[in-house]
């Protein structure tokens, strides 16, 4: 293949709590919802001083939410690609990346049944997961703005001498990186 699934945006078939979808790329919307999401999440000095000023005297009250507003409006206001990487990493971050790729070509999906299915997960399904949905974008190892170019190279199965062939192998089926069976 010459790569023009990746370039025309042709998506990732996985299947997903027994129920097979298309993971679609993800757009600049997409990547702009995800930075909305971490900015939502992230804990400033403001949160931190609304959630411990109760009780105190209001002069004190006054100057505590003060300074912490003065060292929220310091705080950047866009994240990096480090920041990207460890939310989509976390337990929330897969699933509303997942719902993000997914709600193109499956609207009526909602990120509760996905949290749903995540939760039926194991470790390996999930990573798997992750790596479908890092391919669907074009952010794996194979992807243009990313890594390698060429496929790995393929090996002969230890069993079979190389330039051997038979009609029956014991070597186990090569699955597809492009099919995913997360239950």
């Amino acid at each position: 293949m010459d790569g023009v699934s990746r370039a025309v945006g042709s998506g990732v078939t996985v299947v997903i709590g027994g129920k097979t979808y298309i993971l679609s790329p993800f757009t600049y919307r997409d990547r702009g919802m995800i930075e909305q999401e971490i900015l939502k999440r992230r804990v400033t000095p403001l949160k931190i001083a609304q959630d411990h000023i109760e009780g105190l005297d209001p002069l004190l009250q006054e100057k505590l939410l003060g300074k912490a507003l003065d060292d929220t409006t310091k705080l950047p206001n866009y994240t990096t690609d480090a920041d990207t990487d460890e939310f989509i990493a976390s337990d929330f971050g897969i699933v509303f990346a997942v719902w993000l790729s997914l709600r193109k070509q499956h609207p009526q999906v909602t990120i509760e049944e996905l949290q749903d299915a995540f939760d039926e997960m194991d470790a390996d399904d999930v990573v798997q997961l992750s790596q479908c949905l890092a391919q669907a974008s074009g952010d794996d190892d194979l992807g243009n703005e990313t890594g390698r170019t060429e496929s790995p190279a393929k090996t002969t199965p230890p069993s079979e001498p190389p330039g051997a062939s038979s009609s029956e192998s014991s070597a186990k089926p090569i699955t597809s990186p492009q099919t995913t069976s997360a239950t």
